[in-house]
């Protein structure tokens, strides 16, 4: 078996080197046809290329004035240009963001090597000496796509075979991370920036660690609720008596993997998924939202899972999904062995992996039922 992914930077190429990887069981669904070597499987795609040359400092009057685009609870982006390229700048709200800042700034540089890690341009510094993230534009995120928020192109819709191509981008985003000692902590759909011809990026580093030498290991219970591993959520529960986390590993990141591509399977929240009607907000009282929240926790943490409808959802599908949402953190593939599983795949299975995608209605209730 195998397990390392190296990148040669000379080239600007990611080689793909497997060595030593645990005894995971592979479905026969996934079964690699003798002509196809694991090297092979984990090679990158022929439009893979390094991101571009990073610049320490942008002056500010490089870019245009920066137009409000979004925020989250401790940063928000706005949108520029730069040498007439659109741009997104990413600035902190509060002393909280500006750590999530400077860890991002530190980690992103360490990761641009892989073409599938967001682009960050540069650094630039705010009227009042802060630092700015200056990173490409992208127009989507996979979260958008799923749902079709707004108007999309044609050519953003999702199909069968560019659902497949995404989640190739972020395994092979995850598992260079991953071999750098990085763990990111908040992978879910939001953070998955999608290009203009569909190529994903993943974005937002405030939350990742980097943890050294193998094998990796963290303490922090930080991350999105609806993507959060078990062992994470059993950490939380420890977390007001002192010296009894228990920690995690890089396999947490698998179990958010395994919530993006349900996600993406069935059109659903993780929360609606399991059967959860109410979906914790800011406009909800904080006793209910907090009710709501641990029940969720609870059924996740004791491995609740919808049942899929197998005439409509692919068994190679369904097996990809189960063996990254394991309780058992030992028990899931690592981002290296998701890789091969998705590219030895028969022709035949490639064609009928998300071919539930091309209906014109394809998220309804008929794709799984409930077993809690």
């Amino acid at each position: 078996m195998l397990r390392k992914l190296k990148s040669n930077h000379s080239d600007g190429e990611k080689e793909a080197l497997l060595v030593n990887e645990e005894n995971t069981e592979i479905s026969p669904a996934f079964s690699s046809p003798s002509s196809f070597s694991m090297k092979e499987a984990l090679q990158p795609t022929s439009t893979t290329k390094v991101n571009s040359s990073f610049t320490p400092f942008i002056e500010n009057d490089a870019t245009t004035p920066h137009k409000k685009h979004g925020e989250g609870g401790h940063g928000e982006i706005s949108i520029s240009t730069l040498n007439g390229q659109k741009v997104a700048v990413k600035q902190a709200k509060n002393s909280m963001g500006k750590e999530q800042l400077k860890n991002e700034l530190a980690l992103l540089i360490s990761l641009q090597a892989c073409k599938e890690v967001i682009h960050l341009v540069g650094i630039q510094l705010s009227q009042n000496g802060e630092n700015l993230l200056v990173f490409d534009f992208y127009p989507y995120n996979l979260w958008e796509l799923i749902l079709e928020k707004r108007d999309l192109p044609a050519g953003a819709k999702l199909n069968a075979k560019n659902a497949q191509s995404l989640i190739i981008d972020l395994l092979l985003a995850v598992a260079y991370c991953h071999d750098n000692g990085v763990i990111h902590h908040d992978i879910k759909p939001d953070n998955l920036l999608i290009t203009a011809d569909m190529q994903l990026k993943l974005a937002d580093f405030g939350l990742a660690e980097r943890c050294g030498s193998k094998p990796l290991f963290s303490t922090s219970i930080e991350g999105s609720s609806d993507y959060l591993a078990p062992e994470i959520i059993s950490d939380i529960e420890r977390a007001c008596i002192p010296k009894t986390l228990l920690g995690h590993n890089e396999k947490i990141d698998i179990y958010s993997i395994g919530i993006v591509v349900l996600v993406l399977t069935l059109g659903k929240t993780h929360f609606h998924v399991l059967g959860f009607d109410n979906y914790p907000d800011p406009n909800m009282n904080m006793a209910m939202s907090s009710l709501i929240l641990s029940k969720f926790l609870k059924a996740v943490e004791e491995g609740a899972s919808p049942s899929f409808n197998e005439k409509i959802i692919d068994p190679t599908l369904i097996y990809f999904i189960t063996q990254c949402r394991l309780v058992n953190p030992t028990q899931r593939p690592s981002a290296e062995r998701l890789l091969i599983m998705m590219r030895t795949r028969s022709e035949k299975s490639k064609k009928e992996m998300f071919k539930h995608l091309e209906k014109d209605q394809p998220y309804d209730d008929s794709l799984f039922k409930l077993s809690r």
